[in-house]
């Protein structure tokens, strides 16, 4: 049996669907990752700070710190870039969920009406055929 056009888009929207859901948990994944590398980031300045700021430091590793902080600032400021850039990416990753969901359900919907119509039909046909065979064959003179 052929499938309908009604069934063939509610195939195709499923499908949509799922690969959306699939790019939003990327998504989700990727500013996850982005949030733990500046925490990382961050983490290491103050690590460092801690090595630099200790009472037994020598000069050496003071001046080392000095010369280093402005790379480790420079690091936590790419990651909340990328970090802001993967925010966005999931916000739009997340419209495009609601929209193939929007879209999935809508046919869903349609195609359930439809089959209620022929539903209906096929109990109206029926009933019709019941009151037919009810009718006398031969109307009195």
């Amino acid at each position: 049996m052929s499938r309908s056009p009604l069934e063939t888009l509610l195939k195709l929207r499923k499908q949509e669907m799922e690969r959306a859901e699939q790019v939003f948990e990327t998504a989700l994944a990727n500013e996850e990752q982005a949030r733990e590398a500046v925490g990382a980031a961050e983490d290491r300045i103050l690590q460092e700070q801690q090595v630099a700021s200790s009472p037994d430091c020598d000069d050496t590793l003071v001046e080392a710190f000095g010369n280093w902080l402005p790379t480790g600032r420079e690091a936590v400021r790419q990651a909340r870039r990328q970090e802001q850039q993967l925010v966005i990416d999931t916000a739009v990753a997340q419209a495009a969920l609601v929209a193939a969901r929007t879209a999935y359900k809508t046919v869903e919907t349609l195609s359930a009406q439809r089959k209620e119509q022929a539903r209906q039909k096929t109990l109206k046909d029926e009933q019709n055929q019941m009151d037919d065979l009810r009718r006398p064959l031969h109307s009195p003179l």
